[in-house]
């Protein structure tokens, strides 16, 4: 509790505060022995406002795109971030609107709906550890799906839209990205054909 770094003495206070309740965890999940990451399905599902910045930092190295950042970029991240909970059924996000926010599913899910032949067409249901919005943060477009939460109500990170644009271009996050893009074409492609 006394560590000159800011996030260390959060994390201590954090674990304080738990073991004076009686909640504190006996281990963190993870995906693999040693490596200290989440495993994006298995976060604890605490109150939203008991994620210190560690848990976030570890729950971001989860997530594909973010696997490979430094401790610096992923501290950055969840510095700034904001969680927040949708119950199910709640309309999160219109198509057509601008991205201020790129988010990140902790837990529950959300589906996407594209408009199409003037009805809206289910595109892809999202879930823990994927993103909502890269499309239009890395290409400072409008939103090209609308969102809803999940039939269990969605749990979300949200990042600012100018840092991680900038952070996405980079050089060595660039490759996930499109990897990353190409996997959601793909599932979205494969969505509408099975619709027809």
């Amino acid at each position: 509790a006394a560590d000159p770094h800011p996030v260390v003495r959060e994390e201590a206070e954090a674990l304080q505060q738990m073991a004076a309740q009686g909640t504190l965890p006996t281990a963190r999940p993870v995906d693999e022995a040693g490596t200290g990451r989440y495993v994006a399905a298995v976060v604890p599902d605490a109150a939203f406002d008991s994620l210190t910045i560690i848990d976030r930092m570890l729950f971001l190295r989860c997530v594909q795109l973010f696997v490979d950042l430094d401790p610096e970029d992923l501290h950055t991240l969840a510095a700034g971030a904001l969680e927040v909970r949708h119950d199910a059924g709640a309309a999160l996000w219109k198509a057509d609107r601008p991205v201020k926010q790129l988010a990140v599913i902790v837990s529950g899910g959300v589906t996407l709906q594209v408009s199409g032949s003037g009805d809206q067409v289910e595109a892809a249901q999202l879930g823990p550890g994927e993103l909502i919005g890269e499309l239009a943060v890395l290409d400072g477009s409008l939103r090209s799906a609308s969102v809803t939460a999940g039939e269990k109500g969605v749990r979300l990170l949200l990042l600012d839209a100018a840092g991680c644009r900038a952070l996405l271009l980079r050089g060595d996050v660039a490759p996930q990205v499109t990897a990353m893009l190409a996997r959601r074409l793909r599932d979205t492609l494969q969505r509408l054909g099975r619709g027809r």
